[in-house]
């Protein structure tokens, strides 16, 4: 099984201090999701956005090339529960 965790989120200016910020992500990502992938859209304005550090302990860190700025975020994450474990996805065969 291949499961995908899509999770979204907005940091306002004022989430920044100077121009890091870290973004707390429910308790059940870290444990039920690996393979994390981020995107990342500055709004209102012309900066560059990174992923400063990846998913660890629940958390990533976004950082800014300018202060002040809005960040649209999504993080996916490839399920690695039990059930997604024992149970892999398998492509549907043609029928005959």
């Amino acid at each position: 099984m291949i499961g995908r965790f899509d999770h979204i989120g907005f940091l306002a200016p004022d989430a920044f201090y100077d121009r890091d910020a870290t973004v707390t992500l429910p308790d059940y990502v870290s444990a039920l999701n690996e393979d994390f992938r981020y995107q990342l859209t500055v709004v209102g304005g012309f900066a560059q956005a990174i992923v400063a550090q990846k998913v660890r302990d629940g958390r990533f860190a976004i950082r800014t090339s300018e202060p002040g700025v809005e960040v649209s975020w999504q993080v996916t994450g490839v399920r690695a529960d039990a059930f997604a474990r024992r149970n892999p996805f398998r492509a549907e065969r043609a029928k005959k």
